[in-house]
């Protein structure tokens, strides 16, 4: 289910943005806003993957260790 979002955006970036479509990047200023905001969303949760993993590799070298099925559950929530 798609909402509709109304933005305010500095006119450089807009330009950037009908640059982009232009070339075919995408189909439209929605295709790209969209795109660009999902690739941000995928960014922010792998980071967040990775800062929960490099807790935990602290953690063992500390000597503290947890069961494979704890450690799925944490990083995968």
């Amino acid at each position: 289910m798609s909402v509709n979002v109304q933005v305010r955006i500095p006119e450089k970036l807009l330009e950037i943005i009908d640059e982009e479509v232009r070339e075919g990047e995408f189909e439209s200023r929605s295709d790209a806003i969209r795109t660009i905001l999902e690739f941000y969303a995928y960014e922010k949760n792998r980071n967040d993957f990775y800062k929960a993993l490099e807790k935990r590799v602290e953690e063992i070298k500390k000597g503290k260790y947890v069961t494979l099925e704890q450690l799925e559950k944490e990083l995968l929530a």
